[in-house]
């Protein structure tokens, strides 16, 4: 289901996980034509505007491609067109998810928002450590 972006400047529409039961996202990347396209965050939020998961990773055309949902309970691992069984996908997924969070921080530096820029440097520190 592509969900709306939240209502702010340069909104883009992201696929959110059929389990998410999520209202409205904010994409934190590039899009093409108001669609998330590239590398970069979902964050996802219930009706009560409450974050209820966040995927890092490559979203190609509003879907999610490689990374991982970080969930309440834990992290899921997207990995469309490969063996989501296999170790190695699911290394690569946490490897992807890590370099989308790190962009993620590096946007925000940019626009000197120095506190999202430490959450989402934080993000691909824990993301790391599920590889190690």
């Amino acid at each position: 289901m592509l969900l709306p972006a939240a209502s702010f400047a340069g909104g883009c529409s992201v696929t959110g996980d059929e389990s998410i039961a999520a209202e409205t996202s904010t994409w934190h990347g590039p899009c093409v034509e108001r669609i998330a396209d590239g590398n970069g965050a979902a964050v996802f939020y219930d009706q009560g505007h409450t974050r209820i998961a966040t995927f890092y990773g490559a979203v190609k055309q509003g879907e999610p491609q490689l990374g991982v949902y970080e969930l309440g309970s834990g992290f899921k691992v997207v990995a469309n067109s490969h063996d989501i069984d296999d170790p190695q996908t699911r290394i690569d997924a946490f490897r992807a998810a890590q370099a989308a969070a790190l962009a993620t921080a590096k946007r925000f530096e940019k626009e000197h928002n120095r506190d999202s820029a430490a959450y989402y440097t934080d993000a691909a520190k824990t993301l790391g450590k599920q590889i190690d």
